[in-house]
């Protein structure tokens, strides 16, 4: 089932059922979600927290929420032009910067989430350069032009997903 954040025929080819804003999905029914780079798409405006109470909502007793993104920064040159082209990207609508698991803690502070565990890993999927390279070449651009300069940049180092963060979230149990 595909949840999502941009509007319809963005280009994507999954099947989207519903926005991640409002799920199509009972409450109280799901064991655990996953929210896979959906965060940026959120902090972006001001919808993170309640749109993280909605999804605990949705969670049985117990249930888990976790939380995945790709973190900011890169050591190599493939890795950086990855977080130039999130940069790039993140000024469309609806799609903010990529943020760090420490920002998003606490900006959950507020919210009716209890962090259960955090860490983080290096992402291993590998990205298709030559597609990402014609989707920045994609109209007449000039060659000065932020698209056309990571362009270059990626057909001379590549581009590589650095390390995501992850969250593993429950509903806060409050006091009787």
């Amino acid at each position: 089932m595909g949840l999502d954040r941009c509007p319809p025929g963005l280009g994507s080819s999954a099947q989207v059922v519903g926005d991640v804003v409002y799920p199509p999905l009972a409450v109280g029914c799901w064991s655990m979600v996953a929210a896979a780079n959906l965060v940026r798409h959120l902090a972006a405006g001001a919808a993170l927290v309640p749109v993280v109470n909605r999804w605990l909502d949705l969670l049985t007793p117990g249930g888990d929420l976790y939380l995945l993104e790709d973190a900011p920064g890169g050591q190599e040159p493939a890795q950086r032009n990855y977080a130039a082209l999130q940069d790039l990207l993140a000024e469309l609508p609806d799609r903010g910067p990529l943020l760090d698991r420490e920002e998003i803690v606490g900006r959950l502070e507020c919210s009716d989430a209890q962090v259960v565990e955090a860490g983080s890993m290096f992402n291993i999927y590998d990205l298709d350069a030559t597609a990402v390279v014609s989707m920045l070449r994609r109209g007449e651009l000039p060659e000065e032009s932020p698209a056309a300069r990571l362009a270059a940049a990626i057909e001379r180092d590549g581009v590589a997903c650095g390390p995501y963060w992850w969250l593993h979230l429950r509903r806060k149990i409050r006091n009787q």
